[in-house]
C-alpha cells in the first residue's frame, strides 16, 4: 500500500541587511499523496500554514532579533513540526507544534490540531466524537486523570487545577489517537510546563 503522506521540510536562514543570520527557520508540513477528497484540501491548508509561519519568521521574528542587546549573538530559532496521530478509513488526525528560541531560552510549544474526514474533506469538530451531552463526563474524566498524575508525581499543576481545567477547556483542542480522543490544554494554562498538557479519554461509554 502506498504511504498516505510524506513530511516536507524547508530550512531557511533569514539574514539582516548586514548579512548576519538573525533567524534560523525549520518548517515541516505533511503532504498527502492520496487521491481522496481530503488530500487536496489538506495540502492547501498546510501550504497556507507554511506560508504564514514563514512570513512570521521573516518579519516579526527578524525585527525582534535585530532589537536584542548586542551581547546576545545567537540567532532566533523557529520550528514547526507536525505529526499524524491517527488514520483509518474514515479520518486522519494531525497536530502541528511550533516553538521559538530567542537566543537564550526556548519558548512554549503552541499546538493546533485538525481531524480530516477522508470521504468529503471537511474538518470535523469534537462533537463528531464527543457529543455535547458527554462534555461533563469528559471533564470529570480529565480532572480524575489530572489528580492521578499529580498524586503520582507525573505532573505539577498550578493551584486549584480542577477549576483551571474547567475554565481552560476548549473543545476545539482535540485530536484522535489509537486509544481514544486526546484533549489538550495550552502550555501554561493549568501547569508551568512549556508543553501542552494532554489527556486521553479512553472510556468509549463516555463518548457515546
Amino acid at each position: 500500500m502506498d504511504e498516505l503522506f510524506v513530511m516536507d521540510t524547508e530550512k531557511t536562514d533569514i539574514v539582516s541587511e548586514k548579512g548576519v543570520i538573525c533567524v534560523k527557520c525549520r518548517i515541516t508540513v505533511p503532504v498527502f499523496k492520496s487521491e481522496e477528497a481530503f488530500a487536496g484540501r489538506a495540502n492547501a491548508f498546510y501550504g497556507g500554514i507554511r506560508e504564514r509561519f514563514a512570513k512570521f519568521c521573516a518579519s516579526r521574528l527578524l525585527k525582534k532579533a535585530q532589537k536584542r542587546p548586542p551581547e546576545i549573538t545567537a540567532p532566533y530559532g523557529a520550528v514547526m513540526e507536525p505529526r499524524v496521530t491517527f488514520s483509518d478509513a474514515g479520518y486522519v488526525s494531525v497536530i502541528i507544534d511550533t516553538h521559538v528560541y530567542d537566543g537564550v531560552r526556548r519558548g512554549n510549544t503552541v499546538r493546533i490540531s485538525q481531524v480530516w474526514n477522508r470521504s468529503d474533506g471537511v474538518l470535523e469538530s469534537a462533537d463528531t466524537f464527543v457529543p455535547p451531552r458527554a462534555r461533563c463526563a469528559v471533564l470529570d474524566n480529565i480532572r480524575a486523570q489530572a489528580r492521578d498524575k499529580y498524586e503520582s508525581g507525573a505532573a505539577f499543576y498550578k493551584p486549584d487545577p480542577d477549576t483551571r481545567i474547567i475554565n481552560a477547556f476548549c473543545a476545539k483542542n482535540f485530536y484522535l489517537v489509537s486509544q481514544g480522543v486526546a484533549f489538550y490544554f495550552e502550555a501554561g494554562a493549568i501547569s508551568h510546563s512549556a508543553f501542552p498538557e494532554v489527556f486521553i479519554v479512553k472510556d468509549i461509554n463516555i463518548l457515546q
